[in-house]
């Protein structure tokens, strides 16, 4: 009954219902020789299958996230500083404003990082498209929140994307003489980070967090089509296309 209910509830919110009308469109097409049409929608439903079960992300995962390795702690606490990327921010909730999904685990990373190797924290993130609010500031009032000194975390509040990122946390950087920077974000986003920091002359030690893929042996319910593993699947599409946007404009 567990396993039963389980694949009753994933079917429910997954993108099943999508796939079944595009196979039953193509079907439909083929019985009014649509022949076309009948192609196309197969086609569109058998990729979207594809793309929305746990074993398609977790190869397209491994193959954008174990570009990078995380550096050993030896490494970590030769760095002289730490730089966290902003990854976004949900304003006017309840509670205020608060860091993105994606954004917690940084900054979950970076206190742990701290507490082992304390250091410097340069966090860069400005106000990107409408916000009230830059992401940095309210990155550092959580990590104040999490028990690191106010002293120890410096803000860029420029910046909207990682190639700004790289530029305007330089500029900080730089001013402190820091040349060797242990580098805080999504693992997704690490290869694209890296030599975005590394094209602004720094040597950068990797700390990757938020992992996407998932080893383990998989059981029918991982080959039941779900929403969130199409943005999964989006967002590493997303690293593909920056890395060789990024390439294409000189910014690595």
């Amino acid at each position: 009954m567990f396993i039963l209910g389980k694949i009753i509830g994933q079917l429910v919110i997954s993108p099943a219902i999508f796939i079944a009308l595009f196979i039953f469109l193509g079907i439909f097409s083929n019985r009014y020789n649509l022949k076309k049409i009948k192609r196309v929608s197969i086609l569109l439903g058998i990729i979207l299958y594809i793309i929305t079960i746990r074993p398609t992300v977790d190869l397209t995962a491994k193959l954008v996230e174990n570009r990078v390795q995380p550096a050993a702690a030896e490494e970590i606490e030769k760095g002289e500083a730490y730089v966290v990327l902003g990854g976004g921010i949900i304003e006017k909730t309840p509670v205020g404003n608060i860091p993105s999904e994606t954004a917690s685990v940084r900054l979950m990373n970076t206190a742990i990082l701290y507490n082992s190797h304390p250091k410097t924290i340069y966090i860069t993130g400005g106000k990107v498209t409408n916000q009230q609010v830059s992401e940095s500031s309210v990155y550092k009032k959580i990590l104040i929140g999490l028990n690191i000194p106010d002293s120890d975390i410096l803000t860029e509040e420029r910046s909207r994307t990682t190639m700004e990122n790289a530029r305007y946390t330089s500029e900080l950087l730089k001013k402190s003489n820091i040349k060797n920077i242990v580098l805080v974000t999504s693992a997704s986003h690490m290869t694209r980070s890296k030599m975005t920091f590394e094209k602004q002359g720094f040597n950068v030690v990797p700390a990757p967090c938020g992992y996407i893929q998932n080893y383990k042996n998989y059981n029918m319910l991982d080959f039941i089509p779900r929403s969130d593993n199409l943005s999964y699947f989006m967002r590493l599409i997303w690293e593909f296309a920056g890395i060789v946007y990024y390439g294409i404009r000189g910014y690595l």
